[in-house]
């Protein structure tokens, strides 16, 4: 069984497969659809399967893949995963929080067919801040900052939470530094956003997995029907 089998027969492969490395994170967002917090773990997956996956996808014809979590900077062997992912010849978004960013990843960040997408919640401290759980304001504007500079594609999610979250000038915040893709996006009710209550389907927007596929760090592969990356059915 492959992340192919449960395709529908007019689109036989994905053309993006989201590699979900990890439940760890430093962050514990209000809205985490998946509930990653600083106590996650990073599943069962190996780096071999991770490997195997990688090598699939491009056999069949993925042409992207974005690694997420979680934080997938994180994950110990994330950059072996995306240098992999480049020998292959498949671009690489990363999805991280820039919170804190090594040398390595920097270096990772700057080579060509990667790109990288992060999320920002206010222009001012506090309510970004008490949106993520931690004081991480000042480290992931900056690095939003450092990247545009270093010419990295980019592109910024602002989720708006409600109760007067200041979305309008958070976008004025990132246009004023250099940021040309950002993108709004309501909370949807899943993981801690559900408020315990069972996940409702209804709170999407009906078109998040056309033409994707995913991999949890269990090893859990979703594409219209979940199927196990190793070659199991759940």
């Amino acid at each position: 069984m492959t992340i192919t089998d449960q395709a529908p027969p007019m689109q036989a492969v994905p053309r993006m497969l989201w590699l979900d490395l990890t439940r760890r994170c430093q962050l514990a967002c209000s809205h985490c659809y998946n509930s990653s917090s600083p106590a996650g773990d990073h599943g069962t997956m190996t780096v071999s399967d991770w490997i195997r996956v990688l090598n699939e996808a491009a056999d069949c014809g993925v042409e992207r893949i974005q690694l997420i979590g979680g934080e997938p900077t994180l994950h110990p062997h994330a950059l072996q995963i995306t240098d992999r992912a480049l020998t292959l010849g498949l671009q690489v978004e990363i999805y991280t929080n820039l919170v804190a960013v090594s040398p390595a990843w920097w270096r990772t960040f700057q080579q060509p067919g990667v790109s990288l997408a992060t999320s920002y919640y206010s222009d001012h401290a506090e309510q970004h801040n008490a949106i993520t759980g931690r004081p991480t304001h000042a480290r992931t504007r900056a690095n939003i900052q450092r990247a545009v500079q270093a010419g990295v594609p980019i592109r910024v999610g602002i989720v708006d939470t409600g109760d007067g979250q200041r979305v309008d000038a958070a976008r004025r915040d990132l246009h004023a530094f250099g940021v040309e893709s950002i993108r709004v996006y309501r909370v949807r009710p899943f993981g801690r956003a559900s408020g315990g209550q069972a996940p409702d389907t209804g709170g999407l927007c009906g078109r998040c997995g056309t033409g994707k596929a995913a991999v949890g760090p269990d090893g859990d592969a979703v594409h219209h029907a979940p199927v196990d990356a190793r070659g199991k059915r759940p």
